[in-house]
Order: C-alpha cells, then structure tokens, then sequence
C-alpha cells in the first residue's frame, strides 16, 4: 500500500503540493515543482521494523561570507518509529507516535518551540 499521490505541506506559507516524484522498494518520494520542499517515506523491515518519514526544505539565501553570491541551504525534519518485528503490536506504535505528535502540537506547539530553542 502506498501514499497517495500527491501529498501536501504546509511549511508556514500555505499548502503545497507535492507530487510523487520517486519510488522505490521500501520507499516513496513526493517533490514540489520547484523543488524546496521534500517528503520521503522509507521503510526497512529486518531484525526490526525501522520507518522514517522525514521532510526536507531548501531555500536560496546570500552567502553571509560573500554577499555577492548565494547559497543553499537546507533543514530537514524526521519521524522515526524503530520497533521489534515481534512482540509490540501495530496499535502500540500507533498510539505511542500519536503520543508523541499531541505532546508537540499542544498549546499552540510549545514544546516545538523549546525543543527548536535549545531546551531539554
């Protein structure tokens, strides 16, 4: 089963649209037009069941050493569920992602705002 295509982000400035633009076994690829933004999907099953989701987003800025010139850069953010083939059932994984999403989206993502500002 795979993700439907397309998928969409909103990275702060709106939705955007992201088309499936790679696949491969154990994993998916969803790229906007323009490139800046990256969703990938992958999955490894072996000893354990290792899945990442992870959002990429490139953006073009002045190099600060030579205004003259620019520079990409690029912040990535992941989701990593790392479980045993045997003995934590799909519901636990999911209740304890959900877990995990409601402590970050909770007043207003606090938590996301201490965790970007350096505190543990």
């Amino acid at each position: 089963m795979s993700f439907a295509d397309p998928q969409s982000i909103d990275p702060g400035t709106g939705a955007i649209s992201l088309p499936r633009t790679g696949s491969a076994v154990g994993q998916g690829v969803f790229t906007s037009a323009d490139g800046t933004l990256e969703l990938r999907i992958m999955q490894n099953v072996k000893r354990r069941q290792r899945r990442m989701i992870k959002v990429t987003y490139r953006k073009i800025i002045a190099d600060p050493l030579l205004p003259t010139m620019n520079t990409t850069v690029v912040f990535s953010c992941y989701l990593v569920a790392d479980a045993p083939v045997n003995g934590v059932t799909a519901t636990e994984q999911i209740n304890l992602i959900k877990g995990l999403c409601g402590l970050l989206s909770a007043s207003t993502y606090a938590a996301v705002t201490k965790f970007i500002g350096g505190e543990q």
